[in-house]
């Protein structure tokens, strides 16, 4: 079997994981999978000179690692998941986790539509800190880092501020590049083996 061939393969194997784990409803293994499609499709980007989609791929796959590890902890309620694609956290799993001060540090971002539902819906860093409160080691790299005003930090905020996201300016490539290698950097602390399972899913070119 030629290389591309062998590519092509694992390819349509790694779409055929993703759609038994979407029937089976097998949250995880299924949000791992698109992790790692992100992070390829990601990486295709940059190499398309097209640095502002990747930089949004990217941004979403760094947010979706955190959310992958509060699924993993059983806090995300998977009926949302399931039926609104929302990670949202159950307020009652999270109290058996942690202390009643953290419990009410994010009940404070709250929204009245979900107080009823038990749920806070939290964005980005408020993962990661809550990550970290939780002593998970994702948690804790993105806080020490982010206490050193890391890179992570900056790159995020040139995403903020391209045209597709919330500004009107380009990303440049070496941007793309840097949020690619940090997005990697964490996923790796969640997937240990994902540069294997990048190559596994890796788009061949025909």
């Amino acid at each position: 079997m030629s290389i591309e061939k062998d590519k092509i393969s694992k390819n349509k194997g790694f779409i055929g994981k993703i759609t038994y784990m979407i029937e089976e409803e097998k949250f995880e293994e299924k949000t791992k999978l698109l992790l790692i499609d992100l992070i390829n499709n990601a990486e295709r980007r940059i190499k398309e000179g097209k640095y502002d989609d990747a930089v949004a791929r990217l941004y979403r796959a760094f947010e979706l690692i955190a959310q992958i590890k509060l699924l993993e902890l059983g806090l995300i309620d998977e009926i949302r998941l399931k039926d609104n694609k929302i990670f949202a956290i159950l307020l009652e799993k999270l109290k058996e986790k942690t202390s009643n001060d953290i419990v009410e540090k994010y009940k404070e971002y709250q929204k009245p539509d979900d107080t009823n539902n038990g749920v806070i819906k939290i964005a980005l860093k408020k993962d990661y800190e809550l990550l970290s409160d939780l002593k998970e080691e994702l948690g804790n790299v993105y806080k020490e880092l982010e206490d050193k005003k890391s890179k992570i930090s900056k790159l995020l905020k040139n995403r903020n501020n391209s045209i597709l996201a919330h500004g009107l300016e380009p990303v440049e490539k070496q941007t793309a590049e840097e949020l690619f290698e940090e997005v990697k950097k964490y996923s790796k602390i969640l997937i240990p083996n994902i540069e294997e399972k990048l190559k596994q899913a890796e788009f061949p070119k025909i």
